[in-house]
């Protein structure tokens, strides 16, 4: 349940970019946003009239941000992809296998893609809200989950597997960093509090956690 785990502080709601109405109300929003963040196949918005270029003709200084499995280039990029087939393309699978006994290929034990992507997605495009405040202009962030398995294994790694095992035991109490909050959708939920911490503007979330298209696609008063 994503929508429970990534979900707090957002709102959910579903637009057919097909029907010309809800294609319409997405360009409304889009005017009315500093960032557009899309995780479709390459080409896929371009041929619903949301491409960077036409994004950017409807609010001038957006920030758009691209992610996919291969990257915008080569022969590849046109084609749909997800974490396990970003792990495969690139080898990481491979190299996982290599750590257990049998060297059968299997997947890294974690999402490393679809997290680490998001995080480089979203440290993007605070870079890019930088550069527009200083230089103006409209950005485009690009990135992908092959390229982020990629960078993984060019850090190295160790593949004897008793190196390899983790001890969860000495991280210590997290309590102090966990909240709860009520859900209309999920009831009273735990979470991890934000990790950066300001004096001034303490950040926070100001919404639960809600389930796929509970709200309506229109911005919230401001």
């Amino acid at each position: 349940m994503f929508e429970l785990e990534t979900g707090i502080g957002k709102r959910q709601a579903f637009l057919d970019l097909n029907i010309p109405a809800q294609a319409q109300a997405m360009r409304d929003l889009i005017r009315g946003a500093d960032v557009f963040a899309q995780g479709y196949r390459l080409g896929t918005l371009d041929r619903r009239g949301i491409s960077p270029a036409q994004v950017a003709a409807l609010r001038p200084g957006i920030v758009y941000v691209s992610e996919n499995c291969y990257g915008p280039v080569g022969p590849w990029a046109e084609r749909p992809g997800w974490e396990q087939l970003g792990q495969a393309a690139t080898g990481m699978s491979h190299r996982e296998g290599l750590a257990t006994p049998d060297g059968v290929p299997r997947l890294a034990p974690a999402a490393v893609n679809d997290y680490s992507t998001g995080y480089l997605a979203a440290y993007g495009a605070m870079i890019a809200l930088a550069r527009r405040a200083r230089e103006g202009g409209s950005w485009h962030v690009q990135t992908s989950l092959s390229q982020v398995c990629s960078w993984y294994q060019r850090l190295g790694d160790d593949n004897d597997p008793a190196a390899a095992t983790m001890n969860l035991s000495n991280l210590g109490d997290v309590q102090p960093y966990l909240a709860q909050m009520d859900t209309d959708d999920f009831g009273r939920i735990e979470y991890l509090t934000p990790a950066l911490q300001l004096a001034e503007t303490p950040p926070r979330w100001d919404f639960p956690p809600a389930r796929l298209g509970a709200h309506e696609a229109v911005w919230l008063p401001r």
